[in-house]
């Protein structure tokens, strides 16, 4: 999984010479991304997942940027995919912060790669763990404030797809 991701950080860095003229995520915006997390755990879990990303420099390689927040998710998993008894699941909360460098390869899209740092707790261990992670991601804007988003990578869940505020 960890090669897949870096390959995708790869293409998506090599894209970038096509981008469109004008950056999308620029200093001081800042969105709130709200989504499902799904697949991280068997086929049997979600997480609810919310992250902030607020700009901190623009015009980074012409028109690239870079942003940094928190993000939270709290979930559940399956201990056992064969079993549907509310025994065999389990509760799993992940927090930290995250780094992003945004660079608009399609126009009308959003489009960043990013880096994440935190500590998961899985309430049947009952042990805290680092959670480190790589993603790439795009938001769809419909207006100024509301977008569509998605996610792959490790940190929160392997997909993660919601909704985008600015504000």
């Amino acid at each position: 999984m960890k090669k897949l991701i870096a390959t995708f950080l790869l293409a998506f860095m090599a894209l970038a010479l096509s981008a469109q003229e004008a950056p999308m995520f620029i200093k001081d915006d800042k969105v709130i991304n709200v989504g499902l997390g799904l697949g991280s755990y068997g086929l049997f879990s979600g997480i609810a997942a919310i992250s902030v990303d607020y700009c901190i420099a623009d015009g980074i390689a012409d028109v690239g940027s870079i942003g940094i927040g928190p993000y939270l998710g709290i979930g559940f998993y399956n201990r056992n995919d064969w079993s549907y008894s509310s025994r065999a699941y389990s509760t799993i909360v992940k927090g930290g912060a995250r780094a992003t460098f945004h660079y608009p390869l399609v126009k009308e899209l959003d489009t960043y790669a990013g880096i994440g740092m935190g500590i998961s707790f899985n309430m049947y261990h009952k042990t805290p763990r680092l959670n480190p992670g790589l993603f790439i991601g795009a938001r769809y804007l419909f207006s100024e404030n509301l977008a569509l988003f998605g996610e792959l990578g490790h940190g929160l869940s392997n997909m993660v797809v919601g909704v985008s505020f600015n504000f």
